[in-house]
């Protein structure tokens, strides 16, 4: 298969519960819009990356970006409640250490988990730039500053 038809059969694959991930964060009327924006970014991510580990993952991780972004135009924030609904699969630790992690994103915007998250799972300074539209030297300032306040 060539890059166009692996696109399209994600995009046919997954552009329903993306839709449905949009449903229920951001007002109808933006639905398709933020939907068309996470697969436009997926496309030159695509473009640029070979060797994507899992698609599902990075399909969501750009929606949330996308979703951030729109609430930060718009002047408001996503809850905190719903910003951790993305991550609580990444935790299967005991009791006490998942009560610290949860007081720990506390502190860390939407935007910042996503990059935490993203860094967690494997990916790149480079790669995590190339989603978010920065650099990757500007992706580690980020992780550093994420560091030190959580410390």
């Amino acid at each position: 298969m060539n890059e166009r038809e692996d696109f399209e059969k994600l995009y046919n694959e997954k552009e329903k519960a993306v839709k449905s991930f949009f449903a229920k964060r951001a007002p109808y009327s933006e639905v398709e819009d933020l939907t068309q924006q996470t697969f436009m970014k997926l496309w030159a991510y695509m473009s640029v990356v070979n060797n994507i580990r899992s698609y599902k993952s990075l399909i969501f991780t750009i929606a949330q970006s996308v979703l951030t972004d729109y609430y930060r135009r718009k002047g408001t924030f996503i809850s905190l409640e719903e910003s951790e609904e993305n991550l609580s699969d990444l935790y299967s630790i005991d009791f006490e250490d998942t009560v610290i992690m949860r007081l720990c994103l506390t502190v860390l915007s939407p935007e910042e988990k996503i990059i935490i998250d993203l860094k967690a799972k494997g990916y790149s300074s480079g790669e995590i730039g190339k989603i978010f539209g920065i650099s990757a030297s500007a992706v580690r300032t980020r992780i550093q500053n994420i560091r030190k306040r959580l410390k």
